[in-house]
């Protein structure tokens, strides 16, 4: 066997995160896994056309037709499943990456950043609430409250770290959040391998549901799971260099964020998928709900952080949330960056105090307030259009469009307890 895979794994788990951000896998003995490495497995063309609240294909789609799994070469044990490895795969449509795969999406963009030898270090902060099995939170703690690093809230934690660090996923820091049972991990920094970074979240975000799980807790990344509380977001902090050169101060470094900027509000329901997540995107909120930017400004959805030295070093994406693909998320910011910099976008002006406070007259672009608002404008966008395809798009958003109609009826409270158990 020529793969190099863990001693103590005898079934590798190929996994790939749909377009509703559901993660799913095929199985295989350890002795079929350089076979499949070299032919992959075959899956019904169909896979990526079903929603996330049915096994069923979307309108207009085709039951015939087959593509092909094809798992990376790196696998990596489960410290709760010492037995089970994964490795993550991306679909082929023949020899081709088929076009319809997060997966390969985001590996187009980032060797379109590398034909401009700009390299991207970015890091991610985990928000995610852990509830007793019988849905009551698992602590009442707040924000940094050194209460939460006692007792059951602790064991969970500290498990999922020691996880993390097994799995070779580089953690920066851990702490309670806002909300009743709420943590954060940051992840990172992850640099010049966006798809390294995508994989990592990923395998985080499943990590620390398989931790909870097996120590009788439930963890979920539902952007708004109390009405009254702070939501969950999937905050990610880019970098961008040019050789070894931090490049945010430069020309080059405002156009790729000032690309971000210009394009972020067409991008909703990438960043933004279901329902729930517009219960978060709310003014006062420290959500980012107008389009602008600040330096560490916490009601700016693009937040600007300066180095020790002064200098513009990195900026944070407050948009996204856990309910988001990270390959499509990673992939359409690298996009819009890089349109920003072929476009010479120049930086809009500062806004350093809540955007909701101005006057009306005087206030940035408030973004979508619906699902069904967003979608509109994403299928308008010119940008999404060419950055995505045709058929990507429309699958997108019919995917989108069918949570909108099977819910229709239903309250929020209703909407909530279902994405519980998917997210």
């Amino acid at each position: 066997m020529n793969s190099k895979i863990p001693a103590t794994v005898e079934h590798v788990q190929v996994t790939w995160t749909d377009l509703c951000n559901l993660t799913r896998a095929r199985m295989v003995l350890k002795s079929r896994f350089d076979d499949i490495k070299t032919n992959g497995l075959s899956v019904t063309s169909a896979i990526l056309s079903f929603p996330m609240m049915y096994d069923g294909m979307l309108p207009n789609e085709s039951s015939a037709g087959e593509v092909r799994l094809v798992p990376s070469a790196t696998v990596k044990a489960l410290p709760w499943a010492p037995e089970v490895g994964i490795t993550f795969g991306s679909f082929s449509d023949g020899d081709k990456p088929w076009n319809r795969c997060p997966r390969s999406f985001l590996a187009n963009q980032a060797q379109k950043l590398q034909l401009e030898s700009l390299k991207l270090t970015v890091g991610f902060e985990l928000e995610f609430v852990v509830n007793n099995l019988d849905g009551t939170p698992l602590d009442q703690t707040i924000y940094c409250e050194t209460k939460s690093f006692r007792g059951k809230g602790w064991k969970v934690l500290s498990k999922i770290v020691e996880s993390l660090k097994q799995l070779d996923i580089p953690v920066w820091q851990y702490h309670s959040e806002s909300a009743h049972g709420q943590f954060e991990i940051s992840i990172g920094p992850f640099v010049d391998s966006p798809l390294l970074a995508a994989d990592s979240l990923v395998l985080a975000r499943q990590t620390i549901y398989s931790v909870a799980d097996t120590l009788g807790c439930q963890a979920t990344f539902l952007p708004k799971p109390y009405p009254m509380q702070a939501g969950s977001a999937a905050h990610t902090h880019v970098s961008l260099t040019h050789g070894n050169e931090n490049v945010m101060s430069k020309p080059i470094g405002h156009s790729f964020l000032a690309g971000v900027h210009h394009h972020l509000p067409d991008l909703l329901p990438i960043l933004n998928p279901t329902l729930n997540s517009y219960d978060r995107l709310q003014a006062h909120c420290w959500a980012g709900v107008y389009q602008c930017i600040g330096t560490e400004n916490k009601e700016a959805p693009i937040r600007l952080i300066k180095g020790p030295k002064g200098g513009l070093e990195r900026f944070e994406i407050k948009t996204a949330d856990g309910t988001s693909n990270p390959y499509l998320m990673l992939g359409i910011y690298i996009a819009a960056g890089l349109d920003g910099v072929k476009s010479k976008f120049n930086l809009p002006s500062e806004i350093n105090v809540d955007p909701a406070t101005l006057p009306e007259s005087e206030r940035p672009l408030l973004f979508s307030t619906t699902l069904t608002a967003a979608l509109e404008k994403f299928k308008k966008s010119e940008f999404v259009l060419n950055t995505f395809g045709s058929d990507l798009l429309e699958l997108i958003a019919k995917g989108r469009q069918a949570e909108i109609d099977i819910f229709e009826q239903s309250t929020p409270e209703q909407i909530k307890e279902f994405l519980l158990k998917r997210y």
